[in-house]
């Protein structure tokens, strides 16, 4: 292999010694202005290079580079291989990749490699040949990804769809929230999230990734990305503004990794998760600016403010009751998301083992009592109109009525028809 392409897979952490037996195959490209394209096999991964345009070459020339790096896989990712339709003085091959054991088919990707015609054959052994040696042995962990889902229509709160449609008739709020404030908000905390904070993923705490994998699943969403901030705060959050399900992300403090068991870790996903499948990142964005004094719409008169910001906080504890919904349908027991809520009010590391999840449904009940009266009843409105959440005693309250009602029970009967049939499909 030549000593320049050595040094640019080198440059891009690729393992490629000067003793390696690497392959290489190359192409004219000549339906690409000529820029040749180079596929290298090496002791342990695949790259797809290709050469300088005329501008970069004469940019890099005091550095002597002449190849950028398209891509590069593990070749234990390899699983499948097919030859492509022929073009002029080049041949196709596609390749698909895969890091989870057993090949789900929706966690695939794929790649276009051109070689020269009378390279095909030998590449496509080659190829084959890498296969066999890396199996993709199907485990009974792998999740199935075969459409099995909830809509978020089917389990949404009332309140949440009502308060959802008065927010959409408010003329240009939508609109200046998603295209106007939301590139630069996603941006900045992106930045702040992909430069320090842990991204989890197959190779990352794949424990935590499966939780996210099976919530989307259930959710019938595309997976997004989760990232784990440290943070003293017990918290988590997601970003969804500008409506492109690539760049979903949801955010988990290490205070609540670490307060809270892997089921429970499990009802907070979903829960963040829930808020996705709901579309309800614009609305969440637009209510966190006006909680900051931030006049989304600009020059909107005071008392119309006031009620603006009126209808987004009653919203906004009603999405909650939403995503508690969608959390109850990915982990199935009511229990565990009421005692991620007795953890949220008074929980900590050294008392978490010994919350009583029945005590503290029945505290949620004693509140009822304790609002009865004309005095009571004011304070209690008082309280719950200046809180930006549902009172936690109330959300137990609600989830463990809800999976009481018959709504619930024909939802996971649903699910479970649809799983059962496409399990024997």
């Amino acid at each position: 292999m030549e000593a320049g392409l050595r040094a640019t897979l080198r440059a891009n952490n690729v393992n490629c010694s000067d003793d390696d037996d690497a392959f290489s195959f190359t192409n004219p490209a000549p339906f690409k202005k000529g820029r040749l394209r180079v596929f290298v096999i090496t002791g342990d991964a695949f790259a797809y290079l290709r050469e300088f345009d005329y501008a970069q070459k004469v940019w890099h020339k005091f550095g002597h580079k002449q190849w950028d790096l398209d891509w590069v896989k593990s070749k234990d990712e390899l699983v499948e291989v097919m030859i492509g339709k022929m073009e002029t003085g080049c041949a196709l091959l596609q390749l698909s990749f895969n890091e989870w054991e057993g090949d789900p088919p929706s966690t695939r990707t794929g790649a276009t490699i051109a070689v020269k015609p009378e390279e095909m054959d030998t590449i496509y052994k080659k190829l084959k040949d890498i296969i066999s040696v890396h199996p993709k042995v199907a485990t009974p962990s792998t999740p199935s990804y075969r459409g099995h889902f909830l809509s978020a229509k089917s389990f949404r709160h009332r309140v949440d769809l009502q308060q959802t449609k008065i927010l959409e008739r408010v003329p240009g709020l939508k609109f200046v929230v998603k295209t106007i404030l939301a590139p630069a908000y996603e941006k900045s905390l992106r930045l702040e999230l992909i430069s320090s904070s842990i991204l989890v993923g197959p190779k990352q705490l794949p424990h935590i990734h499966k939780l996210v994998l099976e919530a989307a699943e259930v959710l019938g969403i595309p997976v997004p990305q989760l990232f784990i901030q440290q943070s003293p705060e017990v918290n988590a959050y997601t970003l969804a503004i500008s409506g492109e399900k690539k760049s979903h992300v949801v955010v988990v403090h290490t205070a609540l990794v670490e307060l809270l068991t892997e089921d429970e870790l499990k009802t907070v996903i979903a829960h963040e998760m829930g808020h996705l499948a709901c579309d309800h990142g614009v609305w969440v964005t637009a209510w966190n600016m006006m909680s900051l004094g931030i006049d989304v719409l600009g020059l909107v008169p005071g008392i119309a403010l006031d009620g603006l910001k009126l209808s987004l906080r009653k919203w906004d504890r009603a999405a909650e009751l939403s995503a508690d919904r969608a959390a109850l349908l990915v982990v199935g027991d009511p229990k565990i998301v009421v005692s991620v809520l007795m953890k949220l009010s008074g929980g900590s590391s050294k008392l978490s083992e010994s919350l009583n999840v029945d005590a503290f449904m029945e505290q949620a009940r004693s509140y009822d009592m304790e609002k009865r009266g004309v005095l009571g009843s004011f304070l209690s409105g008082t309280q719950i109109a200046t809180s930006t959440h549902p009172l936690p005693v109330y959300r137990a309250r609600e989830i463990d009525t809800w999976s009481r009602s018959d709504h619930y029970k024909s939802l996971i009967a649903t699910y479970e028809d649809k799983r059962h049939v496409l399990d024997e499909a």
